[in-house]
């Protein structure tokens, strides 16, 4: 009895050790619930930390594709306002251009006039002196003709006289001979008196010659006095000629200082033609560079949606009910590319309406132009009649002239006296030349002072046509200076455009950068995840395993417990056999080993717990593990907790150190069956002696009933305090259910699970 009594005192005091190694267990098992709860913080804040960036790093995005958009804007507002200079700017050069032809084509026209009113004027000069130089001899040979005239009278007055003193001094009879010896005249005079002439007669013809001498000597002193006046006007033209001279001589060193100018001016236009054309090449380039950039933000900012869509897609529970729009605009890379190429082609089909505009404004500005040119032309041609019909009019004055210098050459002639008629023929001719000379001449002034007055009003014309030149240049200097300023003021907005657009490509790089490492991290704790929640599904498993061994161990323990309880009553009503003893020292030998099977296998469990341990440690250094993971860590501790709860209640309401008994007998059972069979085999003689013993006793029998009848309502006892625990287990459940409700959807979910799992057991 005293070693029953010990050993029972001996496992009584295993069981207290056992107690305070599931407490140590227990409160090593709260410390990594602690710590687990901990780490789900910290991964929680970090990611709240992670979001708070990824919000700010979406706002800066919006701030910078904000920016993008001013900038664009600017930029194509500046560029349309430099559009629209440059065209402006071309059609007053054109004007210009046009205006300046035209003053060319004018200038030449005036040139080729002033060259051939100079040719007409040295020709007028030329044809004046000759008139004068021929004047001046005809004057000298009238005087002379006079002269000789005046002797001829003389000495026809001398013959005439000695006629009459012959006619009364000599013979009628006288030969003509002797008479023409005397004197030609008086032969004449002789020669009429014989021709029954009287001396009347001869009188009268002589009276007759002698009014045609005077009347010849008074047209010679009209046409001296007539060719002094046309000198003396010509002199007193000179200074005027001179002065014309001078005035064409100024006006051809202004034509000159004007070709000069408009050289000048022409060199200038090419400089300004060639800075058109170096900025139209930039414009070109700022163009295609803009299109190049535009189309890179539109491809950027796309990105960048996308990426913005797949970060807040790959947060869990940020989509919400707004952002189905975004989903199904985001639903395919391949419709963004399509949207794309349908703004591209949007694009190109306005640039080419643009185009086509521009063509059609140019055509019609051509059009314009060529009129005006044709308007010029037909102006030219008929400025061109006129001057042929001037050249024709120059040709017939000068057949005048040519005509004015024969007769003059015909005066030169000398008539003989015995041709006096014919000489005054002549001299009328002669006379109505000389009329006709002087309407030509005064024709010619006219002419001249019309040529004058026209020439003053060209030489207007032009002083105004460069004035306004001279204005328009001008003009296209400051407007050369406002664009240069402008084009460096848009080189310095499309410099500052370019160093944006660079910015934000460096910015996205960093953002893609930044999201490439958060998917490369996403991608590892989503390994990490899968092996975590491979892991913790083996302990789960492991776990129910364990939970259903402890429970077949529990029922055994029961079994166990009746059986020692009956075993006492055996005891307590055997104590005088020795068979009993022998029987019960048998069934502690059984239960020792049982007891020291249980001990194994409570190391063996000890070992596995170990190891799952290990296994947890060895997760916790991989990396921190998600909100779900340390949920489902915690639902998985909180499982055991709530296991090791409720083994702590089963065992304050059982009796501890049956309860390891019966733990023991259920490892036994599992582990060691051939001992048992062993151990049934030897107690096989002894029951048979037991038997034949019991056999012998009524008294014992019914005490047994009785035991065993105590026995049943013991167990009965039992398994209504197993069932109170486990109702208190599930009310306790459910009011982790009602606090867990509270915290987000995972872990509703993984409480659903836990209920699931308390249910299985129930």
């Amino acid at each position: 009895m005293d070693v029953l009594i010990k050993e029972v005192s001996d496992r009584d005091s295993k069981i207290a050790l056992l107690r305070i190694e599931l407490s140590g267990l227990e409160s090593k098992y709260e410390a990594e619930r602690l710590t687990l709860l901990r780490e789900r913080d910290d991964a929680s804040a970090k990611v709240e930390a992670l979001e708070a960036q990824i919000e700010m790093m979406q706002n800066e995005i919006i701030e910078m594709a904000g920016k993008l958009k001013e900038a664009y804007s600017q930029r194509s507002q500046y560029l349309t306002d430099f559009d629209l200079e440059i065209q402006a700017k071309d059609r007053i050069i054109n004007n210009l251009r046009e205006q300046e032809e035209q003053t060319a084509h004018e200038n030449i026209l005036l040139r080729e006039e002033n060259q051939k009113n100079e040719y007409l004027i040295n020709e007028c000069k030329t044809a004046l002196l000759a008139s004068e130089n021929q004047i001046s001899t005809d004057r000298q040979r009238f005087r002379d003709f006079l002269e000789e005239r005046e002797k001829r009278i003389s000495e026809l007055e001398a013959e005439l006289a000695s006629a009459n003193q012959l006619l009364k001094a000599a013979d009628s009879e006288a030969s003509e001979r002797d008479i023409a010896e005397i004197s030609q005249s008086a032969a004449v005079a002789a020669r009429l008196v014989r021709g029954n002439v009287s001396l009347t007669g001869i009188y009268h013809e002589h009276t007759q010659a002698l009014s045609k001498i005077e009347r010849l000597t008074e047209e010679n002193k009209r046409l001296d006095n007539y060719i002094k006046e046309i000198a003396q006007e010509f002199e007193e033209k000179v200074p005027q000629f001179m002065q014309q001279q001078e005035t064409l001589q100024k006006s051809e060193e202004v034509i000159g200082e004007q070709r000069s100018r408009l050289e000048a001016f022409n060199e200038e236009r090419r400089q300004l033609a060639k800075e058109r054309e170096a900025l139209e090449q930039e414009l070109t380039y700022a163009k295609t560079r803009l299109e190049t950039a535009q189309v890179g933000y539109k491809e950027q900012q796309n990105q960048v949606k996308f990426l913005t869509y797949l970060m807040e897609k790959g947060q869990p529970g940020n989509i919400e009910a707004e952002d189905v729009e975004d989903n199904l605009l985001f639903r395919n890379i391949e419709q963004l590319h399509l949207v794309n190429v349908q703004l591209r082609e949007k694009v190109q089909e306005m640039y080419k309406g643009l185009e086509n505009s521009t063509e059609n404004a140019r055509k019609i500005e051509a059009q314009k132009y060529r009129e005006l040119a044709s308007n010029y032309e037909k102006q030219l041609q008929f400025q061109g009649n006129e001057m042929n019909s001037k050249d024709s009019h120059i040709a017939q004055l000068q057949e005048q002239l040519a005509a004015y210098k024969a007769l003059i050459n015909q005066q030169h002639i000398r008539v003989p006296v015995e041709r006096a008629p014919e000489n005054t023929l002549n001299f009328h001719e002669v006379q109505a030349e000389k009329e006709k000379i002087a309407n030509a001449y005064q024709s010619l002034q006219e002419r001249f002072a019309l040529y004058r007055e026209e020439r003053v009003k060209a030489d207007q014309l032009n002083d105004e046509r460069l004035q306004q030149q001279i204005d328009l240049i001008a003009e296209l200097r400051a407007n050369k200076a406002k664009l240069e300023t402008e084009i460096t003021s848009v080189q310095i907005n499309a410099q500052a455009a370019g160093k944006q657009v660079l910015q934000t490509d460096k910015d996205l790089l960093m953002v893609r950068e930044r999201f490439e490492k958060m998917r490369t991290e996403k991608q590892l704790l989503d390994q990490k995840v899968e092996q975590l929640t491979k892991s913790l599904t083996e302990a789960e498993e492991e776990v129910l395993r364990q939970r259903s061994t402890a429970q077949i161990l529990q029922s055994q323990l029961e079994k166990e417990r009746v059986n020692n309880i009956k075993l006492e009553t055996e005891l307590n009503v055997r104590k005088g056999s020795q068979g009993i003893i022998e029987r019960l020292t048998k069934v502690v030998n059984e239960m020792d080993i049982r007891l020291k099977t249980s001990e194994l296998e409570r190391s063996i469990d000890g070992e596995k717990i170990n190891a799952l341990e290990a296994k947890i440690e060895e997760m916790r250094s991989q990396g921190n593990p998600t909100i779900e993971e340390v949920r489902d860590a915690e639902v998985v501790n909180t499982e055991l907790v709530v296991y090791d709860e409720s083994e702590v209640k089963k065992e304050e309401v059982e009796e501890l150190p049956v309860e390891k008994e019966v733990d023991e007998e259920k490892e036994l059972e599992k582990e060691l069956h051939p001992q048992e069979e062993e151990v049934h085999e030897e107690n096989e003689p002894g029951e048979e002696e037991e038997e034949g013993e019991l056999h012998d006793e009524e008294d014992m029998e019914e005490e047994v009933r009785y035991l065993d009848e105590e026995g049943e309502v013991n167990d009965e006892d039992d398994m209504e305090e197993e069932q109170r625990y486990l109702d208190e287990e599930t009310e306790l459940d459910e009011e982790g259910e009602l606090n867990d409700d509270e915290e987000e959807e995972m872990d509703e979910e993984a409480i659903g699970l836990e209920g699931e799992g308390m249910e299985e057991e129930v």
